[in-house]
């Protein structure tokens, strides 16, 4: 054998080899991920029907859809088949498998993708993979290489769960039991939540003797995915109730964390104490933020670093401070509450009732735009939109005290000036009689 013979031979060899391979995989329907997670729509497979007399079928096509994965049908909000430009789709989803019919009249050769929904909430670690087999039997139309089979997907879980940290109560003294609990819960279907890793800085409890002061208190939960979540709360430790020197109770405070924030990522802070008035603060960024932390402090009277007292009826002043923003705020959608017995205390109605931030540049309360939001058997609610945080009071409405009192102080003014005028007349006029005299 010559050489050019044997270089013939060794090309057809391996065009050969790569004709076998494109054939592979040109036939190869497979689009399913390696991994999925909650809310996601995923192609899992193509397949393909044909026509070869060209004839219209003007027939239905009946097709059916398992899973031999171990996620149950509550993972899925749907199933979809399309062809590119037309879609079926079965919304009931009450077991596998699912039949679908393909209302379609084939005149040629058409490919057909599967796509499964996740449901926001699908369940952490369970696969799903599918199949497609003709029940149809048809004259025109072939459904070449069936059944097709999907590889395996697992749904990942992408979700951190909640932190609860809870101290009851906040001032205690020595000798008391431990006042704190940490909870969890997860929106993540089935995943459960490991609410073991609540830890204090107070080492395990409170026990004599122990230092006064205030204690934070962290509490720390894992989803079976590992997302992790974080609250804290504090308490203050004092000595004998009748001891004079008692330390002075902190504030009523609570702090959140979140190791990032996400635009568009509803991100909410609750569960806040009942002292403190406020039913929850949820937070949109315009970019990604990075390790957040809110604290919200109740103050029984004008805090020390506010120079002007709030005039009128006040049920409570509030601090909002927030960490590592850095410019990513968006907007921060706050619902204070009201008490209703403070409110009837003090003669206020539901609609007398608004929002201040204290404004540091001019000294002065500012009235934030306040919208009611509704009531229940203890509070009134209301909600404000705010751009920054500050220094909070919620309070009686603008009354004319605060906005008419320069203008009262003119009138009161003007009449003074002419009660002098007045005398000052009432003096010269005497005096003239007295000289005439």
């Amino acid at each position: 054998m010559n050489k050019f013979s044997k270089y013939f031979l060794s090309g057809i060899f391996l065009l050969v080899m790569l004709l076998s391979m494109w054939f592979v995989f040109a036939d190869s329907y497979d689009e399913a991920p390696g991994v999925a997670n909650g809310s996601d729509t995923i192609s899992m497979l193509i397949f393909n029907i044909s026509n070869n007399s060209g004839t219209p079928d003007n027939l239905v096509h009946y097709i059916m859809i398992n899973n031999t994965g171990t996620a149950s049908i509550g993972n899925l909000t749907n199933i979809t088949i399309s062809n590119g430009t037309w879609v079926n789709w079965n919304q009931t989803l009450e077991a596998f498998p699912v039949n679908i019919t393909i209302d379609e009249n084939v005149t040629f050769e058409q490919n057909f993708t599967v796509n499964f929904t996740l449901d926001s909430s699908a369940k952490y670690g369970v696969t799903l993979n599918a199949s497609v087999t003709e029940i149809g039997n048809e004259t025109n139309v072939s459904y070449s290489a069936l059944p097709y089979y999907s590889g395996l997907t697992t749904i990942g879980d992408n979700i951190d769960p909640e932190a609860t940290a809870s101290c009851s109560p906040t001032t205690l003294y020595s000798g008391s039991s431990f006042p704190c609990t940490c909870s969890g819960t997860d929106s993540s279907f089935g995943s459960g939540v490991d609410t073991s890793v609540g830890s204090s800085t107070s080492s395990d409890g409170i026990s004599t003797p122990i230092s006064t002061g205030t204690f934070t208190y962290t509490c720390t939960v894992t989803d079976v995915a590992g997302n992790e979540a974080s609250a804290t709360a504090t308490y203050t430790v004092g000595r004998t109730p009748s001891d004079s020197g008692t330390t002075t109770p902190s504030l009523p405070k609570k702090t959140h964390s979140w190791t990032q924030i996400t635009p568009g990522v509803v991100t909410i802070m609750k569960d806040f104490d009942s002292e403190i008035g406020i039913r929850q603060i949820q937070i949109d960024v315009n970019n990604p933020a990075q390790n957040v932390k809110i604290t919200v402090t109740k103050h029984d009277g004008k805090p020390a670093e506010v120079s002007v007292e709030k005039t009128g009826k006040v049920h409570q002043y509030l601090q909002i401070g927030a960490e590592n923003f850095d410019n990513t705020l968006d907007k921060a959608t706050v619902e204070f509450r009201a008490e209703k017995t403070w409110a009837a205390g003090v003669g206020l109605g539901k609609n007398d009732i608004a929002v201040f931030r204290y404004n540091e540049a001019a000294s002065r309360w500012d009235e934030l735009t306040t919208t009611s939001t509704g009531e229940d058997i203890t509070y009134y609610y209301y909600e404000v939109e705010l751009d920054e945080f500050s220094y909070f009071a919620i309070s009686e409405k603008s009354v004319v005290g605060e906005e008419g009192e320069e203008e009262e102080g003119e009138r009161n003014l003007t009449w003074l000036w002419i009660l002098i005028a007045v005398v000052i007349i009432v003096i010269i006029v005497w005096q003239m009689k007295t000289k005439k005299k």
